[in-house]
């Protein structure tokens, strides 16, 4: 039926969460040795302007976080995934420099995506954050009424839609 997921994208995503696993490993071991910056996952992040334009991907579900990241490797941008809101603030707080979007999604176990976000925007106010849930936009951005550089996507989406929100709030 409708979005059944098929065989293949199953061994995908098992496939796809080891590589993320091993990548956040190399990450924090990097980190460890001091180096001081995450070991991005390098995608095609040159724009035409020569600049790398990265982008933090939270969401708890490794389908999500596959698809996101296949998704903005198409429209270019470096993607750096958590696989939930603990982890995400651990990245983002090393370098908060270092991201130009963040795409949190809002239902997520130990650390939800409305404490994530507070405690991202206390470590940079201005960072862009793109919302992603299940739940219609009303109910989920009654959340985060009056802030500032923040927009919304409701799952399932489209790539264009998602393309035109990211592109949206990053020239915001």
């Amino acid at each position: 039926g409708e979005g059944q997921v098929s065989g293949v994208s199953d061994i995908d995503a098992t496939q796809v969460r080891q590589v993320v696993m091993n990548l956040i490993i190399n990450a924090s071991e990097a980190i460890r040795e001091g180096s001081g910056h995450v070991v991005a996952i390098k995608l095609t992040s040159e724009l035409g302007t020569g600049t790398t334009i990265r982008v933090l991907l939270v969401d708890d579900e490794p389908t999500i976080r596959n698809l996101g990241k296949r998704m903005l490797a198409k429209m270019g941008l470096d993607a750096v995934t958590a696989e939930d809101g603990m982890e995400a603030t651990e990245i983002f707080r090393k370098n908060p420099g270092e991201f130009q979007l963040v795409i949190l999604d809002l239902t997520m176990p130990k650390l939800d995506g409305e404490e994530t976000f507070h405690i991202l925007r206390k470590c940079r106010a201005d960072i862009p954050v793109l919302v992603v849930s299940g739940f219609d936009e009303q109910e989920a951005m009654a959340r985060f009424q009056g802030q500032p550089h923040i927009s919304f996507i409701q799952k399932p989406f489209q790539l264009a839609q998602f393309k035109e929100k990211i592109k949206a709030l990053l020239e915001s």
